[in-house]
């Protein structure tokens, strides 16, 4: 079974022409061990990516 590694959340605000985009970001490193399924394991790791920004909150920017 694959194991996470590293993993870090960030949240970027890029403001440009009047309109502000809050955006999360998260990343993951996983390591593979012998017999792992390469694809089964990247569809993991995107579940779990995806279930955690769920998870991120609204920033609370001001909005314009």
């Amino acid at each position: 079974m694959a194991k996470i590694v590293h993993f870090d959340v960030s949240r970027g605000l890029t403001i440009m022409d009047g309109f502000e985009s809050d955006r999360p970001s998260f990343g993951m490193r996983v390591e593979l061990e012998d017999g792992d399924d390469f694809s089964e394991e990247v569809a993991n790791a995107i579940e779990t990516v995806n279930g955690i920004m769920m998870l991120i909150p609204e920033s609370d920017a001001p909005q314009a």
